[in-house]
């Protein structure tokens, strides 16, 4: 008994790993970089008959390798498709999101725009 007290404990003040540190606000189920804040005054947003489009950006402390890596390796997890090898363009159903990461107001940070859109057919 008291050993199973112990691992349910154990369970509960283990820390869990930590991937993302919050969601963006204006795209609701696109997961934050630990560290990575949103530029309050970049998101858009608006509906037109073909879906959605969304935009927001935020700056991180890290360089661009390192988003990308955060990305490629979390949003498969949450049903994105990579569809772009030289791109970060993944798909999802009928939306597609594109992350770019540029150089941030000061040299150590990354400026990160994301757009989320209809997946159109060409």
């Amino acid at each position: 008994m008291l050993r199973t007290f112990i691992f349910v404990l154990a369970l509960f003040l283990i820390p869990a790993p930590s991937y993302a540190n919050d969601y963006s606000g204006v795209i609701q189920d696109l997961p934050m970089m630990a560290g990575m804040v949103e530029i309050d005054d970049s998101a858009v947003s608006f509906d037109t008959p073909a879906g959605r489009f969304l935009e927001t950006a935020a700056q991180v402390k890290s360089g661009q390798k390192q988003v990308y890596s955060f990305y490629a390796s979390t949003l498969p997890g949450l049903g994105w498709e990579r569809i772009d090898g030289q791109y970060m363009v993944y798909k999802r159903g009928n939306e597609m999101l594109s992350i770019d990461v540029t150089a941030g107001a000061t040299p150590e940070y990354s400026r990160v725009q994301f757009r989320l859109g209809p997946n159109i057919p060409q």
